[in-house]
C-alpha cells in the first residue's frame, strides 16, 4: 500500500468509501482506487498462476518420484536427493501461490465504480454546478455475507443437492447539484442469485458448479429548483416510459424512475454492468418531464 494516498488505504482496508467533494478530487480518489485494484489484481492473477504451473509440475514429479521410491539403491544418491528437493520446492512454491491468491483478493471485490461511475461523472462534470461538490458513498465489498436476503434449498431435479443463495448489494448513492440548481440523486444496487449445484456423474464421482446472476437496479431521483423549474405533470402523462422503467412521482415536487437489467456472468470477478450511457440516458430523462413553473403560483 505504499505510494497511495491514506483515503484509498482505508477504502481498501474497510471496502468502501464516502464523502462529499469536488468532481476533481473525486476523478483524482476513483482513478487511485481503479489502479490499485488493477494492479492488485494482476498481481494475484500471477500467484493464481504461479499456484497452478507448481500443481502441475508437481504431480509430474510425484510420478517420477513414485517411479524411483523401490530403486534407491539402483541410482546415485545425489540424484535420489534432488528429485525429492525438487519436490519439497514445487510444494513450498504451490502453497505460497495459494496464500498469495487468497490473501490478495481483499475487500475491494466490484469493479463497476471504474467501469460505471467514472464515465458517467465524466460525462456530467461540464452539467455540475460550479464548485459544488458530489456526495457519494460507495460499498465495493460485493455479495458477502452480511449481505444475504435468503439462503435455501431449492428441489434438485437431476442434481444431488441445489442451493440458492441471493445477496442485496447497494454499492452506489450519489448526490449531485446541477447547473441550475436541480439535485440528481442515484442509487444502485447489485443484486446477485448464486446456485450451487452437486451432481453425480455415471462413474459416481460427485461434482460441483456454481452459476451467478446478476440483477442491477438503477433509481434516478431529480428535485428541481422550484424557482427555476418544476415537474410538469402533463409531461408526465404524456411520458412514454419503456416497460422495463419504472416511474413514480413523489410529494414535494420530485420525481424518480427505476430500471432493471439482467446479466449471467461467469463469476464475481466478472465486471459486467450497465454502460455509463444508461445513466446519463436516465437522467436526461428525469430532466425531460422539468417546466418553467406556472405564473401565479
Amino acid at each position: 500500500m505504499s505510494g497511495h494516498s491514506e483515503p484509498i488505504r482505508q477504502a481498501v482496508k474497510d471496502g468502501w468509501i464516502q464523502g462529499q467533494h469536488s468532481v476533481n478530487t473525486w476523478f483524482s480518489l476513483l482513478g487511485e482506487l481503479a489502479r490499485y485494484k488493477t494492479e492488485r489484481d494482476r498481481l494475484r492473477a500471477r500467484y493464481g498462476k504461479l499456484a497452478r504451473i507448481s500443481l502441475f509440475l508437481l504431480s509430474i514429479m510425484g510420478v517420477v518420484s513414485w517411479v524411483l521410491l523401490p530403486q534407491p539403491l539402483r541410482l546415485h544418491p545425489a540424484i535420489f536427493i534432488a528429485v525429492y528437493a525438487l519436490d519439497l520446492i514445487l510444494a513450498g512454491t504451490m502453497i505460497l501461490g495459494i496464500v498469495g491468491y487468497i490473501w490478495l483478493r481483499g475487500k475491494v471485490v466490484i469493479n463497476d465504480f471504474s467501469l460505471l461511475l467514472i464515465p458517467a461523472l465524466k460525462m456530467i462534470k461540464d452539467d455540475l454546478k460550479p464548485g459544488s461538490r458530489v456526495k457519494l458513498k460507495l460499498d465495493l465489498r460485493g455479495p458477502i455475507k452480511e449481505k444475504i436476503l435468503r439462503e435455501r434449498k431449492l428441489p434438485p431435479g437431476h442434481y444431488v443437492k441445489l442451493t440458492e443463495t441471493i445477496y442485496s448489494d447497494r454499492w452506489l448513492e450519489m448526490e449531485a447539484v446541477l447547473v441550475k440548481g436541480h439535485r440528481l440523486i442515484f442509487r444502485i444496487t447489485n443484486k446477485y442469485l448464486r446456485y450451487k449445484s452437486t451432481r453425480r456423474n455415471p462413474r459416481g464421482k460427485f461434482k460441483f458448479k456454481t452459476k451467478w446472476k446478476k440483477i442491477v437496479m438503477v433509481t434516478g431521483s431529480i428535485r428541481p429548483n422550484a424557482q427555476r423549474l418544476q415537474v410538469d405533470p402533463v409531461k408526465l402523462k404524456d411520458s412514454r416510459i419503456s416497460g422495463k422503467t419504472k416511474f413514480k412521482n413523489k410529494k414535494g415536487g420530485s420525481c424518480r424512475l427505476s430500471r432493471k437489467y439482467k446479466f449471467k456472468p461467469e463469476s464475481i470477478a466478472d465486471s459486467m454492468t450497465i454502460a455509463p450511457q444508461e445513466l446519463i440516458g436516465l437522467s436526461f430523462n428525469l430532466c425531460s418531464f422539468l417546466s418553467p413553473p406556472t405564473p401565479g403560483k
